[in-house]
């Protein structure tokens, strides 16, 4: 099982020395079992973007999760989705 959260912004500011990520996250956790997660870590993306770990970034329609994850997860998805054309969401195993 793993428990997901949506990451409202995520910036990461580069230094010579360091560098510095400043995360806004939601408080709304989701819950999803193995299954729906391999599903999400599997979907392909539209574009190409840097990876950075325990974070998945979905930019598919909604209609690409249905029948696959929950509809609170769908809906909280496609809500975020109106604002941008990606969203992250953070994970751990639990």
């Amino acid at each position: 099982m793993y428990q997901i959260r949506r990451l409202n912004s995520y910036m990461i500011d580069g230094y010579t020395d360091h560098e510095t990520h400043i995360i806004n996250k939601s408080k709304m956790t989701f819950d999803i079992t193995d299954e729906e997660f391999d599903f999400l870590s599997s979907l392909k993306t539209e574009y190409d973007y840097i990876s950075i770990d325990g974070i998945l970034v979905i930019d598919r329609h909604p209609s690409m999760l249905k029948g696959h994850i929950n509809e609170d997860f769908i809906k909280d998805y496609a809500d975020n989705l109106n604002r941008k054309f990606y969203v992250l969401y953070e994970y751990k195993k639990v």
